[in-house]
């Protein structure tokens, strides 16, 4: 059990975590061994990372209205300290990379307001001390799952990776650290499921980046697409190979007939979405699957089949509405109206026209 301790601690005795969940998903993003946490390099590369990550607005509201400690920053006893009292963030990064921002910019001459000044000589933390990871990670995602500033969705569905596969918890007990329902922590589970296994394949293992989630969590909610692809909830991951080497296709850039590349066939959520309809029409999937082909190929097919089905209601709708219409009314159509009457006549004339004809030719066979 983790210990909490309250306390003030020098700025320069805490360390970024170089492994921050907020990295992972930046490509192949490879972890630092602990040891090295306090190489001036790997300081410096995590500080650079986190000013991409809006710290610039942060900065200008620490020095507009100070450093006002809310909620502590939370961290931990870094391992290789030894004698050193030295921590490692667990939770607030992003604040901590502010401060050393701050102190940079005082250290090189830059004036700032005398408040915040003396809060760079000493932060105030809460130490937990213990072996418990869980806990750790659980701090951060009570914070950053759902919580003030929200990490992506691939980072929070690593966070439920390792709490359900390196900690071996349950849905249920997950979702209760982190404030999720045991559902949303499966469907979170899944998505990150499915993308290493499109990272373990030989051909689209290159095209796999956290901007593919949104689109593996909208397939993997889908229960008809789930099916589609054979997704297992025992295995967890997809067990119809060629279909699943075809779906990661359509989600990555490919070289077209010609040798030009392309960008990859789907792209959103939402035209995920749309798959489930394309599943219940053949020819519409058959299109789907061609590379070459737009995607809006598959869409449209699906909407004429609509149409094709739904003519006799549309029918009946129009019928009631010409029988609304009055003597007077009548009377005072314009040419264009009378124009599209006609134009129905004739339709609703050659459609009887060619039924007839059909008929007479199956009683003579």
């Amino acid at each position: 059990m983790s210990q909490l301790t309250p306390t003030d601690v020098p700025l320069d005795a805490i360390l970024l975590d170089p492994n921050n969940f907020r990295f992972h998903g930046e490509g192949e993003q490879r972890t630092v061994a602990e040891r090295r946490f306090r190489e001036p390099k790997v300081q410096e590369a995590a500080l650079s990372r986190l000013k991409q990550d809006g710290l610039s607005e942060l900065k200008q509201s620490f020095i507009a209205n100070g450093f006002v400690p809310v909620e502590r920053i939370v961290v931990r006893p870094w391992k290789d300290a030894g004698e050193d009292s030295v921590y490692v963030v667990v939770e607030g990064n992003r604040r901590t990379a502010t401060l050393k921002w701050l102190k940079a910019d005082n250290d090189a001459g830059i004036d700032l307001p005398e408040q915040l000044v003396d809060v760079l000589d000493s932060i105030p933390v809460i130490v937990m001390d213990g072996d418990d990871e869980e806990a750790y990670l659980a701090i951060m995602g009570i914070r950053h799952v759902g919580g003030v500033k929200e990490w992506g969705g691939f980072q929070a569905a690593r966070l439920v990776y390792e709490l359900r596969h390196n900690h071996e918890l349950s849905a249920q007990d997950v979702g209760s650290r982190l404030g999720l329902s045991a559902v949303e922590v499966n469907r979170r589970y899944r998505a990150f499921q499915a993308m290493e296994q499109m990272r373990a394949s030989e051909e689209y293992s290159d095209y796999v980046s956290n901007e593919l989630y949104p689109l593996f969590h909208e397939a993997l909610v889908s229960p008809k697409i789930r099916a589609w692809l054979a997704w297992s909830d025992e295995t967890w991951s997809f067990e119809n190979e060629d279909l699943r080497e075809s779906f990661y296709s359509l989600l990555s850039p490919y070289a077209d007939t010609k040798g030009k590349s392309r960008e990859p066939k789907i792209t959103s959520y939402l035209e995920i979405r749309e798959i489930k309809n394309v599943l219940d029409d053949e020819e519409a999937v058959t299109s789907l699957l061609d590379i070459d082909k737009p995607f809006s190929d598959a869409i449209a097919m699906i909407k004429a089949a609509d149409a094709g089905r739904n003519w006799m209601s549309k029918v009946t709708a129009a019928l009631t509405a010409l029988d609304h219409i009055g003597i007077r009314e009548s009377r005072q159509l314009e040419a264009s109206q009378k124009a599209k009457l006609q134009d129905l006549a004739d339709l609703i004339e050659e459609l009887l026209s060619v039924g007839e004809a059909d008929g007479k030719d199956a009683a003579t066979e």
